[in-house]
């Protein structure tokens, strides 16, 4: 299998995964492999580049930023709507939750 079927079949996998979790509730050993995901790594990365700040602090993010869920349903946890999510440093985050 050539790297470029390898990825093609890993997105393939992913996507599989993601289809199977999309709309039920789930648990924290679900979430762990979803955020393991490209799909949710780029989503990240993609968020970073576009706000680069804290949304509460407006501090540039550091290295250890988190994203984080403002919707709580865990039937909602796979929908990437950037409307959904702030961006904060790792401080600001434990301070929320």
């Amino acid at each position: 299998m050539t790297r470029q079927e390898q990825r093609e079949d890993k997105l393939r996998k992913e996507q599989e995964f993601i289809n199977s979790i999309k709309g039920k509730h789930i648990d924290g050993k679900i979430k762990e492999l979803f955020r393991r995901t490209s799909v949710w790594n780029n989503f990240r990365k993609d968020l970073k580049a576009e706000r680069k700040v804290d949304a509460l602090t407006g501090r540039k993010l550091t290295k250890t930023w988190n994203n984080h869920h403002v919707r709580f349903d865990s039937k909602l946890y796979t929908d990437l709507d950037k409307e959904f999510f702030l961006c904060l440093n790792n401080q600001m985050h434990d301070f929320l939750h």
